[in-house]
């Protein structure tokens, strides 16, 4: 009998919801938790007691008996559990993010628990895995969010469990489910990938390769990825380096890593494969919500990025199915601004952000062009990411009146040689910080984009160019690196844009 390896001590359970409790065993499992007792029958060696919802509260023990033995869990709380997903800015650490260091000191919280999925890329194989730092593929507990635990995990999701447990005085744990270089398509079940037509490009990618690859050839191929990343990885002392350099060199540091594993069912880009190796691990864990921090993946194929709010749509409405919660809040990051070396992908990567956000239920996004590097696809400025965040949670979960986005395009509307420009979360207002960058730009029928001159009156941008009489597009950060001095006056950045003008 054994438990699945979400249930540690140390836990916290989501309050106010159904609490499943599961694992595998040969016959009957009696399960006792808060004065309650459920005998939880077996089918296919998998077993699972659900217990009624109940207020936070603490410290509990969990008695779990069945073939012949008795695992006791304990220092279990019920509180608030979020799940940090996504690729590597949100798997980027509290180590490697701007002062990391102070912040997991000051910050680290007895009432906040932390739980790594381990980021396996074959099943069965325990080997070193390297993003940031080094680390085991294995099963670890739930810790305690001690100043070094906090170290090695989420920067995002620890910042934001930080605020959410101040502000709700309960114990509140994070999930770190996340993997870097990732697309959506890993992350859903096999199942969607073969029944949604939004997937066709991946179902064509896995029948493309698997029609020629030798699965023998293949995984001795992957064996060898896994021993030279042990060789590469093992000995890094990536701590001492993150200690010693700044935030941002280090970031350029962790550039030396292992090769790229061969393509085939192991690569972690693989459709459906960490949804099997990592998701379904902690499915159906109750939570209050998921932090999502991804596209970067899906920016870069131009397979996927056309798809990207469909796709999307489809993660999302799989995962509440299977956690069996319809409302199952999604707060979004808006990809920041970094010059990739493709031309051209991040403004229509974000314009389906902004679509999603808008479209699907329950799905927030938080603007972030103020945060991108140059030359950093990881930008260090964690903190202001998760403080975000959490104004997206107060907002659309916890029923607070805050503002959490900065100005979102709504309408470009002719008046006259003029553009009149609305946005959605600017009702306090609208305020230039410095000049508008040369990235503000209009045009005629010609496409020939100019800057644009502007003025504002409170919440409606106005721009024109003497030089065209008749404006047809108008246009804010179009780069991948983009620069947007627009903000709302609760003081928060707007998303770049693109868009025809209306009459």
């Amino acid at each position: 009998m054994k438990l699945a390896s979400i249930f540690t001590d140390h836990m916290v359970l989501q309050r106010n919801k159904p609490i499943r409790i599961w694992g595998e065993a040969e016959g009957d499992v009696s399960v006792q938790f808060n004065g309650a007792k459920i005998v939880a029958s077996v089918k296919d060696q998998r077993w699972m007691a659900v217990f009624p919802e109940m207020e936070a509260g603490g410290p509990y023990e969990i008695s779990v008996s069945g073939d012949g033995e008795t695992i006791v869990i304990s220092d279990v709380f019920v509180g608030e559990v979020w799940i940090a997903a996504g690729q590597s800015n949100m798997e980027h650490p509290v180590m490697a993010a701007e002062n990391g260091f102070d912040w997991a000191e000051k910050l680290q919280n007895a009432n906040v628990r932390i739980f790594n999925v381990p980021r396996f890329c074959n099943p069965g194989v325990e080997t070193m895995k390297w993003q940031f730092e080094s680390l085991l593929i294995q099963d670890t507990p739930w810790q305690i969010a001690t100043a070094e635990n906090a170290l090695h995990t989420s920067a995002v999701g620890f910042f934001f469990a930080a605020q959410l447990q101040e502000m709700l005085d309960i114990p509140v744990g994070i999930i770190n489910c996340n993997y870097g270089a990732t697309p959506v398509e890993s992350w859903v079940p096999q199942e969607s990938i073969e029944k949604e037509e939004c997937f066709a490009f991946a179902r064509k990618l896995q029948e493309d390769i698997l029609s020629t690859l030798d699965l023998q050839i293949y995984d001795e191929k992957f064996r060898e990825y896994l021993r030279r990343c042990d060789l590469q990885c093992r000995y890094l002392d990536c701590i001492s380096a993150a200690r010693n350099i700044s935030a941002r060199d280090y970031n350029r540091f962790i550039g030396v890593k292992p090769m790229e594993p061969p393509m085939g069912p192991y690569h972690h880009k693989w459709p459906g494969h960490l949804y099997a190796t990592m998701l379904e691990r902690i499915i159906p864990y109750a939570a209050k919500g998921v932090l999502w921090y991804q596209g970067e993946s899906n920016a870069a194929d131009n397979g996927a990025m056309g798809h990207y709010k469909d796709i999307f749509e489809a993660m999302v409405r799989v995962w509440r199915e299977k956690w069996q919660d319809d409302t199952l809040p999604f707060l979004t990051v808006q990809l920041a601004p970094f010059a990739i070396g493709i031309p051209d992908i991040w403004m229509p990567l974000i314009e389906k952000q902004i679509s999603a956000s808008r479209e699907i239920p329950g799905v927030a996004m938080i603007t972030s062009s103020d945060l991108g590097e140059t030359d950093n696809i990881h930008p260090v400025r964690k903190k202001e990411f998760a403080d975000r965040l959490f104004l997206a949670a107060k907002n659309t979960v916890y029923g607070m009146d805050v503002e959490y986005s900065g100005p979102i395009f709504k309408e470009a509307l002719r008046k006259g040689g003029r553009v009149e420009i609305r946005f959605d979360h600017a009702e306090s207002g609208l305020e230039i910080r410095e000049e508008m960058p040369s990235q503000f730009e209009i045009c005629g029928a010609d496409e020939n984009f100019l800057p644009a001159q502007y003025e504002i009156h409170e919440n409606v941008l106005y721009a024109w160019n003497e030089a065209i009489e008749i404006p047809v597009q108008v246009r804010m950060g179009n780069q991948n690196f983009f620069q947007v001095n627009l903000y709302n006056k609760d003081g928060l950045i707007a998303a770049p844009f693109q868009a025809q003008v209306e009459e």
